[in-house]
């Protein structure tokens, strides 16, 4: 096992170690200083390296000490940083839940028009992945560990700056606006109580409320001279599940869809003849 929390263990079982070892030391020359009993230049020699051993034991000590005193401020500000972020994400968490009402609703709506004739899809240029919100690649998989050593419930997706970012399926604007550490954040309810969260956007494009096609423009990110991160998350009845997975499945049931309504449209027009 591997991530900051391990490491930080690492170091504190180093610093013991070393706080031992210098109490060790310290405890022989004091042991010898006051145990000896012999006299002249051999008493004179031991005395003297009993003094040294006993001077290095104590740089030692104070040394040890010190890393230890290190160590506990960083254990306080990993605590700290912790709490924070567990903060956070108990506040996203209520907005979802306090939204997710509409999902039934929304299956409900999409199931009436299943039966109508379906609207086209936006287009998303060719170099975004099927059920990802922009294109680029991910710097922090869902289930790592980020800089607090809490398990991400998303990903972490490098964009270029100024890149549009797009609805990567099908649902309803819930909420869309600045939202507390997050910055400016979007979700979108889909159907089946699926919700798409992302956050990290300079420029939002789309108002609570409002149904969105997949593929359509929903968000910017900033122009810069360096690359942004978009962070993505999916949850299912609030629980979040790896986006990456979610894609490649809802790509792929696209793509079922598309040639089921091929062959229905081929079979209508055969019986039309």
């Amino acid at each position: 096992q591997t991530g900051p929390a391990v490491t930080l263990t690492h170091t504190h079982g180093a610093a013991r170690a070393r706080l031992a070892q210098s109490a060790a030391f310290a405890l022989i020359a004091a042991d010898g200083a006051a145990g000896g009993q012999m006299s002249g230049p051999i008493a004179a020699a031991h005395a003297a390296q009993f003094a040294a051993v006993a001077q290095r034991a104590q740089k030692k000590a104070e040394q040890a000490a010190r890393g230890a005193s290190v160590l506990a401020n960083d254990d306080t500000r990993l605590t700290q940083a912790a709490l924070q972020a567990d903060a956070e994400e108990a506040a996203l968490e209520a907005l979802l839940a306090k939204r997710r009402n509409r999902s039934t609703q929304l299956s409900a709506n999409a199931n009436a028009k299943r039966a109508g004739p379906q609207a086209p899809p936006f287009e998303t240029p060719e170099n975004v992945r099927a059920g990802w919100p922009a294109a680029g690649r991910v710097v922090k998989a869902f289930g790592e560990l980020d800089q607090n050593a809490r398990v991400t419930k998303g990903a972490t997706i490098a964009v270029r700056p100024g890149a549009r970012v797009f609805a990567p399926a099908a649902g309803e604007i819930i909420y869309a606006g600045l939202f507390r550490s997050y910055g400016r954040l979007l979700i979108v309810q889909l159907v089946n109580d699926y919700a798409v969260v992302l956050a990290g956007v300079e420029e939002i494009h789309a108002a609570p409320g409002q149904r969105v096609k997949a593929g359509q423009p929903i968000a910017r990110m900033a122009a810069g001279p360096s690359a942004g991160e978009l962070y993505w998350e999916v949850r299912r009845n609030d629980r979040p599940i790896d986006p990456v997975l979610w894609s490649r499945d809802t790509a792929r049931n696209e793509a079922n869809r598309k040639r089921s309504n091929t062959r229905r449209t081929t079979s209508a027009q055969g019986a039309a003849q």
